[in-house]
């Protein structure tokens, strides 16, 4: 089985030129099967994860009911102190429910704000 689903987080919007354009975040959730009980949803996050798209990314990492849940960071351009404490709670939640949570890949902006809060040691180098 293979899902694919883009979802927009919350972002701004600006006017260029008398044309709407939309700066916003995208996170892509792929779902993967590899057997019955063994369920992997892999999450890639691009863009600006902030206080404006912790709950949109929440929604996603709430919906996924996999046993194994990996975040690719790389493509993350920037990253906030609201936007990593919610991926330390998804973390902290997954591992209370007896799931597995993934943090990696981690782009330079994101290393560096998980470093500044002592937090880099929940990073993986790959997915």
């Amino acid at each position: 089985m293979l899902v694919v689903a883009d979802l927009v987080a919350g972002g701004s919007l600006a006017r260029t030129r008398n044309r709407a354009v939309v700066d916003q975040p995208t996170f892509d959730v792929v779902v993967t099967g590899r057997g019955e009980g063994d369920v992997v949803t892999l999450i890639h996050l691009r863009g600006e994860l902030d206080l404006a798209s912790v709950p949109e990314l929440e929604e996603v990492l709430g919906a996924a009911d996999a046993t194994r849940i990996e975040v690719d960071l790389s493509e993350l351009s920037f990253i906030d102190s609201s936007g990593a404490a919610a991926l330390v709670r998804a973390r902290q939640a997954a591992e209370e429910s007896g799931r597995t949570l993934r943090l990696a890949r981690a782009s330079t902006p994101v290393l560096r704000v998980f470093e500044l809060l002592g937090e880099a040691f929940l990073l993986e180098e790959e997915a």
